[in-house]
């Protein structure tokens, strides 16, 4: 799988490490060089700009925006929004990010990056983005759409046969409470 990571400092930096180990194609950038040169001793190709980010990513591209919250990843995404064309995917948490990402066409895959005693919460995600998406999308987001950034679409984000699927039964319609999740 290859993909464009954007934000190469301690958190990115260590997925870089973890992506190439495991044999991704990882496209780098921040707006620290120093960063991206360490990324590339790690095994990404390294780019200096969005842009030329952008370039190097075969379609459909996967974005992988790792920034500090607020202006930064709001910057960011509005950049990238210019760049990237319908069906390329953008992955992050902000809601901000859901927003620009919804009014350009470009689909963002649901995930979180809670751990440890936090990761109870990560269902919570769901009632968050339900302030940007209509519960319907949040479901793609976590389905069809990630099955799209692994490249995996037809295995995984679907119910039929052969493919790989957990199935969670629950008392309601999320369609209506996306908040079911978190019982």
């Amino acid at each position: 799988m290859q993909l464009g990571l954007i934000g190469l400092g301690k958190m990115g930096g260590n997925m870089v490490k973890r992506l190439t180990r495991g044999g991704h194609n990882v496209v780098g950038f921040d707006v620290n060089g120093a960063n991206v040169k360490a990324a590339v001793k790690a095994g990404a190709v390294g780019a200096d700009s969005l842009a030329a980010l952008v370039g190097q990513l075969e379609a459909p591209r996967v974005v992988w925006v790792m920034v500090p919250h607020g202006a930064p990843t709001r910057d960011t995404v509005v950049k990238l929004s210019g760049l990237l064309d319908k069906g390329d995917l953008v992955i992050d948490g902000g809601l901000r990010s859901l927003e620009i990402c919804k009014r350009a066409g470009i689909p963002v895959a649901y995930g979180t990056d809670l751990l440890g005693q936090l990761q109870v919460d990560q269902s919570r995600e769901f009632v968050l983005r339900s302030q940007v998406l209509a519960p319907l999308e949040i479901i793609r987001s976590a389905t069809l759409v990630g099955a799209q950034v692994l490249r995996q679409e037809g295995r995984l984000g679907c119910l039929r046969p052969e493919a790989l699927a957990d199935l969670l039964v629950i008392e309601g319609n999320p369609l209506e409470n996306p908040g079911l999740f978190e019982e």
